[in-house]
């Protein structure tokens, strides 16, 4: 049997080094998209920690904590009405379509 002929050796490697450098730019590339999608706050959990930060507000229906309560925010152009007061560990359970602004006013997609 003839060893393998060195040009074969030489496009695997080619073809190997392509995988390894493409492989990893076309995954940022995919996840770049994704990210600059700004549908994606329908499906994330979006935590404010500053009032500022929401586009705007509207109606004051309370105080928690010292902060208002407003009936409906807007964060990115989503609306999201005010649904309830949730403890600081909601955080890390909170589910697609749901504003949760510091201290614990959780808002869900209007």
């Amino acid at each position: 049997m003839d060893p393998p002929a060195k040009g074969n050796n030489m496009e695997l490697m080619g073809v190997l080094l392509l995988t390894v450098v493409a492989y990893p730019i076309y995954r940022t590339c995919v996840e770049w998209r994704r990210l600059c999608d700004p549908q994606r706050w329908k499906y994330v959990g979006v935590i404010v920690r500053r009032v500022e930060a929401l586009d705007s507000v509207m109606d004051v229906i309370g105080r928690y904590m010292g902060r208002d309560i407003h009936r409906l925010v807007v964060f990115h152009g989503f609306r999201y009405e005010f649904k309830g007061v949730a403890p600081q560990s909601y955080k890390r359970r909170m589910r697609g379509a749901e504003l949760f602004l510091e201290p614990g006013l959780l808002y869900g997609i209007v």
